[in-house]
């Protein structure tokens, strides 16, 4: 029960973070979109230059653009989750690093191009900058989490599977078949069958040779009597104890 709960908690984080890289592929797209439709808005007028780059903010709001649209494709055909979230991350990282930047210029962060936004949009100013502001917070608070949790979830799962994994072994007085938790191994307990005390340890492996072409096969003692293919010439056998 406990190995399932494990698996199952392991698969809704990988679910989590598809639906996280999902969200990220749109919101990158609708960032993509609304510069370019920008772009197109304001064809007719002149475009200042940014204040941080000296690009023109038409040519400027192209590149942004491209990029988003790449990383949001990105995020939508590339296997790795780390790949992914990591690129996320680096694009909202640098916005916030943009940002920054425009402060030492002299100019207010995206209060230097929310007018004009606001106006094409028909949006309130404070709106579309909580929006903006929030998406991208999104991102990369989102993002960072998701990075440290796959940095340091296989190691903790691999801990905790580690301590649930059940072992097997036969019980030297009865030979009952007895599962226990393997870190409980060099308890004494009694025996459920025979209530005799044991010490519990991992099991021995017994060899044998393979009836039909002779090779060594090596199994634990509760595996006697099993059927089974042979590893070497795939013949059905049944592991009997050497004698």
């Amino acid at each position: 029960m406990k190995n399932a709960t494990l698996s199952d908690h392991s698969q809704s984080n990988d679910a989590f973070s598809d639906l996280y890289l999902l969200s990220a592929s749109a919101l990158l797209l609708a960032f993509a979109l609304v510069l370019g439709w920008y772009n197109l808005a304001t064809l007719n007028l002149t475009p200042p230059h940014d204040p941080l780059t000296g690009l023109s903010v038409r040519v400027l709001f192209w590149i942004v653009a491209g990029l988003f649209l790449a990383a949001a494709a990105i995020c939508l055909v590339a296997r790795s989750h780390s790949i992914r979230i990591l690129l996320v991350v680096w694009l909202a990282a640098n916005f916030e690093g943009y940002q920054i930047g425009l402060l030492f210029t002299g100019s207010h962060a995206l209060r230097s191009y929310s007018g004009s936004f606001s106006s094409i949009y028909g949006l309130p100013r404070p709106v579309l900058e909580l929006l903006v502001q929030g998406g991208f917070l999104y991102l990369f608070t989102g993002g960072l989490w998701l990075r440290l949790w796959t940095r340091f979830k296989p190691r903790r799962l691999l801990n905790q599977k580690a301590a649930s994994e059940l072992l097997k072994t036969v019980c030297p007085a009865c030979g009952g078949h007895i599962e226990f938790a393997a870190q409980n191994l060099g308890q004494e307990i009694p025996c459920p069958h025979c209530q005799k005390t044991i010490t519990l340890h991992k099991p021995d492996l017994l060899k044998m040779a393979c009836f039909f072409c002779h090779g060594h096969i090596e199994f634990p003692t509760h595996a006697i009597g099993t059927k089974m293919a042979c590893p070497h010439c795939n013949m059905d056998i049944t592991l009997k104890e050497p004698a």
